[in-house]
């Protein structure tokens, strides 16, 4: 799914709302799960606000959020399964 990055959430990650629905819904990407570069994205290297990603669906937390993974690596990884399955 498309998200695009609303804001940043000091060192824990960054808020996007899924932008390829309407209307939009908010959700949260953790800092271990923005990309593959580093185990721990550090926020000088988060995604601008503003910017679109794509990113996977991980869960909803007990408080309703909405958490993605957007690491290219697991994207690419749903993608493959998702072809293989059709």
């Amino acid at each position: 799914m498309r998200a695009r990055v609303t804001g940043h959430r000091d060192r824990f990650g960054v808020d996007v709302e899924v932008s390829s629905v309407d209307p939009p819904f908010p959700a949260f990407i953790d800092a271990g799960i923005i990309s593959d570069r580093h185990p721990l994205t550090p926020p000088e290297e988060y995604p601008e606000i503003g910017s679109e990603l794509t990113a996977i669906v991980v869960a909803f937390t007990p408080s309703g959020e909405l958490r993605l993974d957007g690491r290219r690596s697991m994207v690419q990884q749903w993608t493959d399964g998702a072809r293989r399955a059709e």
